[in-house]
This record gives C-alpha cells, structure tokens and sequence, in this order.
C-alpha cells in the first residue's frame, strides 16, 4: 500500500461507519495492528473532527502514566449534541451512551455543561450521530419522535450511574462560561432537571450568589422574572421584603410575588454594577409596573447599599407612586424617617417631588402642586424643602403654603432674598412673567377690567419684595421691567383690589431695610 494510499484509507467513510469500524476490528485484530490503524486515523487530514471519535484516538499511545485512558468528561457535553436528541430517547439510551464513552464517574463540571448543553438546544437540534458496539448493533434506539431532550431522564440516569453524585455542586457549576437561559423552553428545560434532582430550597441562594459569569447568572433571573408559572423566585425569597407599613394591602399574583425576594433585588443591583446597567434597569422597569411598591420597599430595606441604579429607580418609582399607590404617603413616611443613608434619602425624595411637578403641564401643574405640598406637610419636610435655592418650584410651592395658612410668606421671602439676593431676583421676576403675564402687557381700561390677576394678594407682596430690592439693582432691563410691573399693578388694583394700592407692609419693610 502506498503512503498515499494509506493517507487516503478512511477518506470516503462517514463518522458513522468510522465508529462502527474500530469498534468491531478491535475484536479480530492485535493490539499493535489495532494501533497502526488507529494511527492512520490520526493522520486522516479530511476526517472531521467528531467528538465521537476521541475513544477510538484515545488508545494505547495516548495513555497516561498510570496506564488509564484520559478521561473526556470535559468533552462529553459535545458528544452529547453530536448524538442528539435520542440520547435522552430513553433511560436505557441515556445509561448506555454514558458507560459506552468510559464516564461511569461523572463529575459535577461536566454534568452542568451536559445540562447548558440542553438548554442551548432545547428544540430544533437536528444531530443524531449513530454508534455501533463491536457485535455491530447501533447503541442507541433511534426515533423520529425524539424531538426534544427529556431532562428527567438523564437526571434519573445520572443518579443511577452515580449515586453519590453532588447536585448542589451541580448548581454552583452552572457557573461557567456559556451558560445562558435565552428563553421560556429554556427556564422549563432547567428547572424540570433541577427540581427532579433536588428540591428548590436547597439550591436557590446560589442563584443569587456572587457569579463569575454574571450574563448566565442574569439571563436565568430575567426568565424567572418574565415567566414567575415556570419558577417564581417569591416562593423561595431567602429574604423577604417586609411589607408592615402598607396600609392598604397590594394585589397578589404570581408576577408580584417575584418581588417579595430582596435578595433578588439585592443581586440585580449587585449585578447591574458589572457593566450590565442598562439589561438590570429595563428589567427593573418592567417589575416596577406590577410590583412598584414591593421594589421601592426592597430598595429602602438594603441598607447596605447605595448605588446610582437604586438613586435611579427611586427617583423613578417616586413619580410612579404619587398618582397611583394608595400607599404612597406610608411609602414617603418610610423613606423620609430611615435611619440609614437619611441625608440622601431625603435629597432623592425632595428632587423627585420636585421633578414630577416640573413634567406637569399647565393643566396639572397646580394639582401636582397641591399634593406635594400635602406630602411635605405629612411628613413635615415644608421648611426643609423651601429651604432649597430659590427655584421656580420652590416659589411656587411658598406661594401656595402661604395662601393655605402653612407660611409666613414676606418673612421667608425676605430670608431668601438676603441668601440668594441676585437668584432671588431673577426667579421671581421669571415666577411673575408665568403666573401674571399681564403686568407687562399695554392693556387698556376694559381690558384691565376683565383679566384680573390671579392670586392677587400674593403677587403683591412678591412685587413688594422687588420694590424694595430695586435701589441695590444695576441692571437696567430688570429696573425697567420691575418698574413696569408694579405701575402695572396699581392699574389692577383700582379695578379689582383697592386694599392693595397701598406701598409694603412696615414689617416687611423693615425686615429687608438692608437692602437701602
């Protein structure tokens, strides 16, 4: 025989008739010929390279000091997908795949991959590489009905072949790279193997554990928390959200009970920290339209952690809550009196109170700034938040806890005006434009007659404070447009508040005398 003719030997032959091959020369030849054809095998350039020969290369010459083949558990995932879904057609099947291949002592690592493999592949898998034994007879059942794995039976194969076998450690093994639960099948594939192999409650904190492979570890929670029929984690929360402060009790149902768990949201947070920001707020997102309430008290009962994720959905659940929760105001309670991270618990629910009256448009802005103002009195946060810089909010929020009795209102503008004087100014000149366009606009008698000004009283004193601010002025255009607005106002006052002709108060006065 020719050298190329022996490099061509097994060029037209299948993987199939390869296996089938060695497997029944073995019996009629010697060890040496065995080896020789074996080596012709290796040298086999145009031999694909199947998974499924690795017993057959694995021979005399490539044993190990102790006279024993290499093991191919690291290999063995791949072989699996090489034979398909008859595999798992049957236990006989299964068990006999197993101990064809020499791995009768599984170990966990490769059990786990077995099991991603599956899960990867869960449908529409079309290998099915055929095995012969050395009598020539194919090792597994073949069926066109095997459309799919059967997970329970290579657990319950497993478990017969090794009977001590680990499935915790199992679990922690999930933690490898390409691990990944990408869909609905994919979490029912899982979670029928694990929950055959040991209850949830045994195995559950690794979910939740520290990952290497965060993405597989996140992929899993997103399916639980999309899909809660195949595995709700609020079965098993490890640690619950404690829900004592609600006064009103929240609909339960499969998808609200996936929040119960704070370690599920502790996790999340935990991973959103490792480059995966984005995929853990979206996910957070979507809870948050079911289960707002149970979130926002899991964000504030993790004490240990402060991130910009949770500052994030804090300042997103509060708008959220205002209009829809009739637990809000025990929710806001709860945050506004913790005793842990108190300094910036407060700045977030402030800012967010403040954000959601600045998205208002006009038709709602005075509603918002009603039920603000009734949130800052229950928690008795009023003076806390006007003690702000001057924004427009701020003013606004002033203005309307004056005329509801909550505020001397000459004796805070006056306070602000000394802090913030050039601020002050500019807001409340902006506060006026809004709320009193009217005080620049060239009207005539019948037209002063029919559009009074809304909240005249207190126009009027924050025109007071302007007048009296006007001496320390430099800037021209303010002068002017200050001047204007208060020639104007003695217009308005004629025909509709005669009372408030008369120049500021003596008290309010003498509490900016500074200013002269």
């Amino acid at each position: 025989m020719t050298d190329n003719d022996q490099q061509n030997l097994f060029t037209d032959l299948t993987i199939e008739h390869l296996h089938s091959f060695f497997t029944q020369i073995r019996s009629f030849c010697s060890k040496d010929q065995y080896e020789q054809l074996v080596n012709h095998l290796r040298k086999q350039n145009s031999i694909p390279n199947a998974l499924i020969l690795l017993p057959i290369l694995q021979t005399t010459t490539s044993m190990n000091s102790d006279g024993k083949i290499p093991s191919i558990d690291s290999h063995l995932s791949e072989l699996v997908l090489e034979m398909g879904y008859d595999f798992t057609g049957s236990i006989d099947n299964c068990r006999t795949a197993l101990v064809h291949f020499g791995v009768a002592e599984l170990k966990p690592p490769t059990i786990a991959r077995i099991l991603s493999s599956m899960i990867k592949t869960h449908s529409n898998w079309t290998e099915n590489t055929r095995l012969f034994d050395s009598n020539g007879s194919e090792i597994l059942s073949c069926s066109n009905e095997n459309k799919h794995w059967n997970v329970e039976i290579f657990v319950s194969t497993i478990n017969e072949l090794v009977p001590t076998v680990n499935w915790k450690e199992i679990v922690r093994e999930l933690d490898h790279p390409g691990f990944m639960v990408r869909d609905r099948s994919a979490l029912i594939l899982l979670m029928t193997g694990l929950r055959r192999a040991l209850p949830v409650e045994q195995f559950i904190e690794f979910v939740y554990a520290r990952w290497t492979n965060v993405e597989g570890q996140l992929s899993w929670l997103a399916q639980a928390i999309r899909y809660p029929d195949v595995f709700c984690l609020g079965d098993w929360p490890v640690q619950s959200v404690l829900i004592d402060c609600l006064k009103h009790p929240f609909e339960e149902s499969r998808d609200t009970s996936t929040w119960k768990s704070l370690k599920l949201i502790e996790c999340l947070l935990r991973i959103a920290d490792t480059g995966l920001y984005p995929i853990v707020l979206d996910i957070f997102k979507h809870g948050i339209q079911r289960s707002g309430e149970l979130i926002f008290l899991g964000l504030l009962q993790l004490t240990s952690i402060w991130t910009t994720l949770k500052q994030e959905l804090l300042q997103i659940l509060i708008p959220t809550l205002l209009p829809n929760s009739p637990n809000v105001n025990s929710l806001l309670n709860y945050m506004w009196n913790s005793q842990v991270h108190t300094a910036v618990l407060r700045t977030t629910l402030l800012t967010a109170l403040a954000d959601w009256y600045n998205r208002s448009n006009e038709n709602e802005q005075q509603q918002r700034l009603s039920r603000v103002l009734e949130i800052v009195q229950d928690l008795k946060a009023l003076l806390v938040l006007l003690a702000a810089q001057p924004i427009a909010f701020i003013l606004d929020l002033a203005c309307l806890a004056s005329r509801r009795g909550y505020l001397k209102l000459d004796k805070w503008l006056s306070d602000k005006l000394r802090e913030h004087q050039d601020l002050f100014i500019q807001t409340t000149i902006q506060y006026l434009r809004k709320k009193a366009p009217q005080l620049l606009q060239k009207l005539s008698k019948e037209e002063f007659a029919v559009k009074p000004i809304a909240n005249a009283e207190t126009i009027h004193i924050l025109l007071a404070v302007l007048q009296i601010a006007l001496p320390s002025l430099t800037n021209a255009e303010i002068i002017q447009e200050i001047q204007t607005m208060l020639t104007t106002s003695k217009f308005y006052a004629t025909f509709h508040n005669p009372q408030l002709r008369s120049l500021p108060s003596k008290s309010l006065f003498f509490s900016l005398h500074w200013l002269k």
